[in-house]
């Protein structure tokens, strides 16, 4: 990941990055989904589409920009849900 931090989004290319994670996997003896193979598909497409769009475009910027708001969200409605459970009122008691 630290090698492709620094590389612009028209500069990077999907396929030689799988290549690359392959020959790890295959050193380490891990086995890859077979989804991987669809998903590095689309992913060649549509950063092939954004780079015409966007070619300063930095991905990992976008990708921790929505880590972020999904998280925040998550731990938001968690504690919308928490807040509900201590309002609650049985009509019964527990022994």
């Amino acid at each position: 990941m630290a090698k492709y931090r620094t590389v612009a989004l028209a500069e990077m290319q999907i396929g030689p990055i799988l290549q690359e994670m392959s020959q790890i996997a295959l050193r380490h003896r891990l086995p890859l989904p077979a989804s991987l193979t669809l998903s590095a598909k689309a992913l060649a497409q549509v950063q092939l589409a954004t780079a015409n769009l966007d070619p300063e475009l930095d991905p990992f910027e976008v990708a921790g920009k929505f880590l972020v708001r999904s998280t925040l969200k998550s731990i938001k409605s968690r504690r919308v849900l928490t807040r509900s459970g201590q309002n609650l009122k049985f009509p019964c008691s527990f022994p």
